[in-house]
């Protein structure tokens, strides 16, 4: 991991998450995107509207270089015993899990992926997936940031060991509690804590 144990958000990103008036604003101009123009628009209106549209952009790619940073401050990127998905094959194939800027913005989460091969048994009942999937993962969102993980063969088990995390049924994954962000300057320590004890949850679960 990195001694980092703080991330600064960008100005742009933390206005939008404290500032409700700034929040609605991007939003709406978002909402059109580049491809059409909102109803009613008047003519001396139009290049106000081109400069909030490069401003709502600007926020939407801020926001996932956050996420990015984020990850890369709370989580190892190499797991012992797991290889790690290229970006090429974690966008396209069925790992469910794409980082491009619109789900970043959309989904307000970002993980990365690892696999290991699962070990070859005599039972043939149904067709079983030759890797274990692994992904870890943090979201940033207006109640907070946050870090989960998910682990594809031990949805059975109680998860990490860590009490703060909580199962989400709903992505099949564990999550931290979300730490509420009162400054552009946000204390990971506790995202820190928990994602080691979420690792060595992980390193228990052998094949």
């Amino acid at each position: 991991m990195t001694p980092n144990a703080s991330l600064e958000l960008p100005d742009s990103v933390f206005q939008y998450l404290t500032q409700p008036t700034i929040r609605a604003g991007v939003e709406s101009v978002l909402d059109f995107g580049a491809k059409k123009l909102p109803p009613g628009l008047q003519w001396d209106e139009l290049s106000q509207f081109y400069h909030a549209s490069l401003a709502g952009s600007s926020v939407q790619t801020d926001w996932a270089i956050t996420l990015d940073q984020l990850w890369r401050a709370v989580w190892p990127s190499s797991v012992p015993g797991w290889v790690p998905l290229s970006l090429d094959e974690q966008n396209l194939r069925d790992y469910d899990a794409p980082v491009s800027l619109e789900k970043c913005w959309t989904e307000e989460w970002f993980g990365r992926c690892f696999t290991r091969p699962r070990p070859t048994t005599s039972a043939k009942t149904r067709r079983q997936p030759a890797d274990d999937v692994l992904c870890l993962s943090v979201s940033l969102r207006h109640e907070g940031v946050a870090a989960g993980v998910s682990l594809d063969s031990a949805l059975g088990s109680s998860g990490p060991d860590d009490d703060g995390f909580h199962f989400d049924s709903e992505y099949e994954s564990w999550w931290t509690p979300e730490f509420k962000i009162a400054s552009p300057h946000i204390d990971l320590s506790p995202l820190k804590i928990a994602a080691a004890a979420a690792l060595k949850w992980v390193a228990r679960q052998t094949p």
